[in-house]
Parts: structure tokens; sequence; C-alpha cells
């Protein structure tokens, strides 16, 4: 299991960037979580197979609709927490 942190930034908050990153976690077995940060960026701790986050980050960079993901950094996180789904925070 790995642990990868996702800072995503570009028009990624008000437009169900959130939402969207849920449904497609969901969908792929990926456990961890999404947030919207106080610098308008979002920040996504995702928990799988090396294989299911690679296919995961590519949806991370289409994002909803309406969003335009400019950026995202990816940060390997030695993480001991064992996520049990997704969610929104």
């Amino acid at each position: 299991m790995i642990t990868r942190t996702f800072i995503i930034s570009g028009k990624v908050q008000g437009v169900a960037y959130r939402y969207y990153a849920k449904q497609t976690a969901e969908k792929m077995h990926i456990k961890g979580y999404v947030k919207n940060q106080f610098n308008g960026t979002v920040k996504l701790i995702a928990q799988a197979e090396e294989g299911e986050l690679s296919l995961f980050e590519a949806y991370l960079y289409k994002g909803s609709p309406h969003s335009i993901v400019e950026n995202i950094e990816i940060i390997n996180t030695n993480n001991e927490i064992i996520y049990k789904g997704f969610n929104i925070n």
C-alpha cells in the first residue's frame, strides 16, 4: 500500500473538484481524503497500490467539468495511517 499527497492548483475550488475526486476515488477503491486549502489549492491524500494511484493521478489532472488544473505537486508520504474510505474534509 502506497500513500501519496497531491497538492492540486488552478481553478479547483468552487467547481466541484472535491466531489469529483471523491466519486472517482470511490470507483477506483482509493482510500484517503480531499480538502480545500486556505491558499486556493486542494490537498488530497490517496492510499492504494502503485498502478491504481498512477491511473487516479490522470483523473486528478482531468478534474471536474468546470475545473482547470494547472499543476499537481506529488509527494510520496510515509504514512502509517490506514484509511478506511475516502472523505471530503
